[in-house]
């Protein structure tokens, strides 16, 4: 049985995390800021986050970055690509050496628009589409197929994350921050 399983599903295992591990009770109010209209919400977490630590990055230029998921991806469709295999792409395969060959493109260009971004250009189309891509990336590391829009973005993605992403001020998560500590205390005994 899985973790999940035994916390979702009634069982001894999930009452005695009940008792152990209280649900803090949230009671954050606030009005949503950009509504998601862009498909593939999951997605789109995934590239809102790439584009954060990227403003991270640039905001706090003494910050050290990982290795991104995009990269792994990479190294694994590579290794598909030396045995001659097909990779999912939508609802068809295609040979991995093609699907690495674009995600090679694709990383690289990534980071030469982070560079140039880091370096103090704003904000740009190209740099929101390699979120998105690398995104792209992330899923193939983790489920081993690609989205049929890998390299080519839906206009709704990119309008949606540069929304987002104007509202994701500095200040703004600081504030976030200090609402979810102060709801999140909980006394430990």
């Amino acid at each position: 049985m899985s973790i999940t399983a035994l916390v979702t599903h009634p069982s001894s295992v999930r009452d005695r995390m009940a008792t152990d591990f209280p649900r803090p009770k949230l009671r954050l109010r606030a009005e949503l800021l950009v509504p998601s209209v862009a498909p593939n919400r999951p997605l789109m977490g995934t590239a809102c986050d790439y584009l954060l630590r990227f403003q991270l990055l640039r905001v706090m230029p003494f910050a050290t970055a990982r290795r991104w998921v995009a990269e792994g991806a990479l190294a694994q469709v590579a290794k598909l690509a030396d045995k001659g295999a097909l990779v999912m792409v939508g609802d068809d395969f295609q040979p991995a050496t093609k699907v690495r060959d674009r995600m090679e493109r694709i990383l690289r260009g990534a980071k030469q628009t982070l560079v140039a971004f880091l370096a103090g250009e704003p904000l740009s189309a190209a740099l929101i589409r390699a979120a998105i891509n690398l995104a792209h990336c992330d899923i193939f590391y983790r489920i081993g197929r690609m989205d049929q829009r890998f390299g080519n973005p839906h206009r709704a993605q990119i309008e949606e994350l540069r929304r987002l992403i104007d509202v994701a001020t500095y200040d703004r998560s600081r504030q976030l921050i200090r609402a979810f500590s102060i709801q999140l205390s909980v006394k430990v005994q």
